[in-house]
């Protein structure tokens, strides 16, 4: 099968979807199949044999994501030279838009991976109060141009009354979501959050990392682990609940254990706003920042760790606990609903509040025997779930819109 990956966020990028999207069109390679990704320019970046249809592109300003320059008629090319089976989208950007406006036409079939909750993102990032109906406008769909003024006049109208403009918001993204043939989300949770007016249907198959990483981390021991070393991966933002993190140091960690050390990997989008958030906690000098690593770094540096700490309410695959789970690292995490990720009290800890946060950690690194059991269960639970069980799970998926009777984006109507 030739399958045609579009992706506005790709290696050298380091986030969940760069790698949930580069581990999969290296599972599609090793299974037979031919794999093109469209993406950013990775500029040299290791592709691990996977050819990428790069385009120029700028980082977007305070965030250093990469938007693309692209038009559809470039897209167009594309897919006229590769001649895709199908096609899989994996973001609503610009490269994404820009498919799933082709898929209208009488081109490939088209699946969708809802990999963020961007509704709820609303709330760390206002600006996507705006950035929702710009692109609705600028990236209407053919013979939508009409309708998508009216829904963003609607959406202004409702918001100059008072209203919550959640729902016209989640109109807007529904529009795009139903072009496809079929979505596919990394978890249960991100299931529930697809939204959809046609009842596109909706399969979970779980995002993995390559099993290279397996196979290097399978003797992971936790005697390697010096010191009372906490890590944070991932964006040190509002939308990560990092504050909290930051509060359950102060109030719980750092009374009991004055010598733990918070290690952050990850890229400081506002410095300014850091320096008073860690000012105001009273922890700075248990904080240490250390950049962005690359994905081939980040097990690595998680074998030398004690515990992840993981307090974001937004997570929708958590690659980063698989990451975690690899080093045999045990991970406390606050939002509940990533139970099946994170077993409380068999592969780490579930803590819903602050306190419950600072009382976790605490608990992890007074016993450090109980560290490695939950670090052991979860490396064992994520050695069973490679890049080629993902990769299976989404040919099956692809088999299906592709054959005469697998559903349309128009006709369908079971979730």
């Amino acid at each position: 099968m030739r399958v045609l990956l579009v992706t506005d966020s790709y290696p050298p990028v380091v986030d969940g979807i760069a790698t949930s999207v580069s581990a999969l069109a290296v599972g599609l390679l090793e299974l037979g199949h031919e794999v093109l990704v469209v993406a950013p320019d990775p500029r040299g970046a290791p592709s691990g044999g996977v050819e990428v249809r790069g385009f120029p592109h700028f980082a977007l300003p305070g965030a250093g994501y990469p938007v693309v320059i692209a038009s559809a008629r470039q897209y167009d090319r594309v897919v006229d030279r590769f001649s895709p089976d199908v096609v899989h989208v994996h973001t609503l950007a610009v490269l994404g838009m820009t498919a799933t406006n082709r898929s209208c036409s009488d081109g490939p079939p088209s699946v969708l991976t809802w990999h963020t909750d961007v509704l709820a993102y609303r709330q760390a990032y206002p600006l996507l109060r705006l950035v929702i109906p710009a692109v609705h406008l600028r990236w209407a769909l053919p013979g939508r141009r009409g309708d998508a003024v009216r829904d963003v006049l609607g959406m202004v109208l409702d918001g100059v009354l008072g209203r919550d403009v959640t729902p016209r918001q989640s109109e807007m993204l529904a529009v795009a979501v139903d072009r496809h043939h079929y979505v596919v989300a990394p978890s249960h949770k991100a299931a529930q959050r697809v939204p959809s007016l046609r009842g596109v249907p909706v399969d979970v198959v779980p995002s993995a990392v390559v099993e290279r990483a397996v196979s290097s981390c399978r003797n992971a021991s936790t005697s390697r682990r010096a010191g009372k070393v906490i890590a944070f991966v991932g964006r040190p933002e509002p939308e990560k609940n990092f504050t909290a993190l930051l509060e359950a140091m102060r109030r719980c960690v750092l009374p009991e254990h004055p010598d733990a050390v918070l290690a952050v990997v990850g890229r400081v989008r506002d410095h300014r706003r850091m320096r008073r958030a860690l000012t105001m906690a009273e922890v700075g000098h248990a904080v240490r920042f250390l950049g962005v690593l690359p994905n081939s770094g980040i097990v690595p540096f998680l074998t030398r760790c004690r515990m992840l700490a993981l307090p974001s309410v937004t997570e929708t695959q958590g690659l980063v606990l698989s990451e975690a789970a690899l080093a045999g690292c045990p991970a406390v995490v606050m939002d509940a609903e990533l139970d099946g990720l994170v077993q409380h009290e068999r592969t780490g800890l579930v803590a819903e509040t602050p306190a419950a946060l600072g009382a976790a950690l605490v608990r992890l690194l007074d016993d450090p025997a109980l560290c490695e059991k939950l670090g052991s269960a979860a490396r064992r639970a994520v050695v069973r779930y490679t890049h080629l069980d993902m990769a299976r799970g989404l040919v099956d998926i692809y088999t299906a819109v592709v054959a005469p009777s697998g559903h349309t984006a128009t006709d369908s109507t079971d979730r």
